[in-house]
């Protein structure tokens, strides 16, 4: 599976069952503490808050069971953020209970058990005291999903001006901006490889797309590029080699696989 649209069923592929256990294990253990403190809260005029803050925890692993927006930074880190003032909160919360079951139990006032509560549970202001790391936080993954997108916007720009043939150095511009924004792409890689290769530089455009492979080994468009700089080359060992490869990670695609035997068939002196 490439891009499953179920949390559960991505992580499974990915990871195995030893990273679908802890998925599992983590939402299993949030739940179960946040079920448990739900006794703690009792009156408090915060229960509503912490009720609702709770269905949107649940609402969010439901959905992400069966669709794919969880891959969305902005929306997986709202529960995070909500779960993480959950546990915080349930934990002022217990404390508080704790203390008031030990006042109660040395036989202390109504006054005294509440400036005690008062020192030790959940208030919006001692909540206020997190902004700044929450804040931070937020900051940093606006951030880190900004960059991605600058990056294809960069990408989709200079796939233009390569289809329009008519400024090369652009689009290598374009494709280091790119990758500027996303280093781990392999695609502007490609995109500029394939600049410098249309301006007679094929032994850049080579080294290139094997940045481009090192960061995509399993992407067989790549192996694809790097067969026609081998047959420009005149290299019919590496070409087979490489659209043996993009066969091998792709059997199903015929449209480029095909023709680019063909021609190393032809250097190979039909061997491929």
């Amino acid at each position: 599976m490439k891009d499953g649209h179920s949390w559960l069923f991505e992580t499974m592929a990915e990871l195995g069952l030893v990273g679908t256990f802890l998925m599992v294990g983590f939402l299993v253990t949030f739940f179960v503490r946040g079920i448990s403190d739900l006794r703690f809260l009792g009156r408090s005029r915060h229960r509503e808050v912490y009720g609702a803050f709770f269905v949107a925890c649940i609402a969010f692993v439901l959905h992400s069971f069966i669709d794919w927006d969880w891959e969305m930074a902005v929306i997986t880190l709202s529960f995070f953020l909500f779960a993480g003032g959950l546990l915080r909160y349930g934990a002022l919360s217990r404390a508080a209970a704790a203390v008031v079951t030990g006042a109660e139990a040395a036989g202390e006032t109504g006054e005294d058990v509440a400036v005690e509560v008062a020192g030790g549970a959940w208030t919006p202001r001692r909540l206020l005291s997190w902004n700044w790391l929450i804040g931070a936080l937020c900051v940093l993954m606006m951030v880190l999903t900004a960059m991605p997108l600058i990056a294809e916007n960069r990408i989709e720009s200079a796939t233009r001006l390569a289809r329009e043939g008519k400024d090369l150095a652009a689009v290598g511009r374009e494709a280091d901006t790119a990758h500027k924004f996303n280093p781990l792409d392999g695609e502007p890689l490609i995109l500029k490889a394939l600049a410098v290769q249309a301006a007679g530089n094929v032994d850049e455009a080579e080294r290139l797309i094997l940045m481009a492979i090192d960061l995509e080994p399993y992407n067989d468009k790549y192996y694809r590029n790097l067969t026609r700089i081998y047959i420009q080359k005149g290299d019919g060992e590496e070409a087979a080699w490489a659209i043996t490869r993009s066969r091998q990670l792709n059997p199903l695609e015929s449209r480029d696989t095909g023709p680019l035997e063909e021609e190393v068939r032809k250097i190979n002196g039909g061997k491929l």
